[in-house]
């Protein structure tokens, strides 16, 4: 069970995530046809429900053509 402040690590991350994606002008459906992501697997990263590891945050800064930091400031 994950503590108050992963969670909220999480629902940050997911927020600039999903900020990068939507300033790309970039859907969930093209995200996941385009690259080869589960569109609910990203959904539930975007949200905060879902932990990921260092290669799905690497592919999706390449996906949405930002450096990987983006997601951290």
């Amino acid at each position: 069970m994950s503590t108050i402040k992963e969670q909220d690590f999480l629902k940050k991350l997911g927020s600039k995530i999903r900020s990068q994606r939507n300033e790309k002008k970039i859907s969930l459906n093209q995200l996941a046809t385009q690259f080869g992501f589960e569109k609910s697997s990203i959904s539930k990263l975007e949200n905060g429900k879902s932990n990921s590891t260092i290669l799905t945050l690497m592919k999706l800064s390449h996906a949405l053509n930002v450096p990987m930091e983006r997601f951290f400031h």
